[in-house]
């Protein structure tokens, strides 16, 4: 009996996961050199990855830049505390409104809205001064209630969040 192809369906089987370890430790591995870790022909890996592709799974192939290779020397950490509107729907509405503006900031690599309505935000910058320009125009928004910096010296794990 043929074991049926899990992908095909949206869910991930062991295969999906093992190929999708491989492309994650090195995107440009040859889809050839996957089946013969693997033990099932190319073709299978081909098909497989057009599937997870397809579902979404996959969303890009990409590389891994440090920073400060292309100048950006400064990686802060920002958390705005958005709201304190007296209708809770205001609140959410600007939530979503300040969401949207700095997800078209070039200097914005990793962005994300938590449960008790705050905005996390990964940004790189050149230098301090432009960092500062970003802290001083965020800080004249009315509906950002709190706002802190934490400057990263070292990422210990997950580079990925800051590659260019």
């Amino acid at each position: 009996m043929k074991k049926q192809d899990s992908s095909t369906k949206g869910e991930l089987d062991e295969l999906d996961n093992k190929i999708l370890e491989f492309l994650q430790d090195d995107s440009r591995m040859p889809f050839t050199n996957i089946a013969k870790k693997l033990n099932v022909p190319d073709t299978t890996v081909h098909f497989r990855v057009r599937k997870l592709r397809e579902l979404g799974i996959i969303k890009k192939f990409s590389i891994i830049i440090p920073p400060e290779t292309l100048g950006f020397h400064i990686i802060a950490w920002i958390t705005l505390k958005v709201g304190g509107h007296i209708v809770e729907d205001i609140s959410i509405k600007r939530l979503n409104e300040l969401t949207e503006y700095l997800s078209k900031m070039k200097n914005v690599k990793f962005l994300a809205n938590t449960s008790d309505n705050n905005i996390c935000a990964l940004i790189l910058t050149r230098n301090e001064a432009e960092l500062d320009q970003i802290i001083t125009e965020l800080n004249h928004n009315p509906d950002i209630g709190e706002l802190s910096v934490s400057r990263i010296n070292k990422i210990v794990k997950g580079e990925g969040f800051t590659s260019l």
